[in-house]
């Protein structure tokens, strides 16, 4: 019973680390007008670990201005001046 649940869990993790969450389409329709991508290196004494974080800056259909948090395929796939969420159909 563990092992499945084990495989399971991995199997699930893997299919959402691989490609396009829903959690990405999670804002208002508009037009990327920026991306960033911040890299944060932290060092443990012999161990060094690096994170990216991947956002969007969107602005919607009424001028107004948000940021987004997107994961690593969303972020490669949509680019300045794509149409979100569209962009990450292509």
């Amino acid at each position: 019973m563990k092992r499945t649940l084990a495989a399971v869990t991995v199997g699930v993790l893997v299919a959402v680390g691989c490609g396009v969450t829903d959690t990405d389409r999670a804002g208002d329709p508009g037009r990327i007008v920026e991306k960033d991508e911040d890299r944060r290196v932290s060092r443990t004494g012999k161990r060094t670990t690096t994170r990216y974080d991947y956002d969007f800056t969107i602005q919607r259909p009424d001028g107004s201005v948000y940021e987004l948090d997107v994961s690593r395929a969303a972020f490669d796939s949509c680019f300045v001046g794509s149409a979100y969420p569209r962009c990450l159909d292509d």
